[in-house]
């Protein structure tokens, strides 16, 4: 993946939410990377530190990406909604 055109597409408090989301870009042919997770990973209790796991993507997936992250916090919020 060249590094040269990744961008932010989210940030991350909660490792698995991440991955999880990093799984579903892959699933769906999209190139990603997290960048800190490994830092969260050794200091959990320092995420504020860090600013959290940074998901990036390729500049030219952005839009898309950005589609599948909401298509993915929509389920999320009809999961919560579900659980109250």
């Amino acid at each position: 993946m060249d590094k040269t055109s990744l961008i932010v597409l989210e940030t991350f408090y909660n490792r698995i939410e991440a991955h999880i989301v990093k799984t579903k870009l892959e699933s769906e042919g999209i190139d990603s990377t997290l960048h800190d997770d490994t830092m969260m990973s050794v200091l959990p209790l320092q995420d504020e530190i860090f600013g959290g796991v940074k998901l990036l993507v390729r500049e030219e997936d952005f839009e898309k990406a950005l589609q599948i992250l909401q298509s993915v916090s929509e389920i999320d919020d009809d999961f919560e909604e579900e659980e109250e």
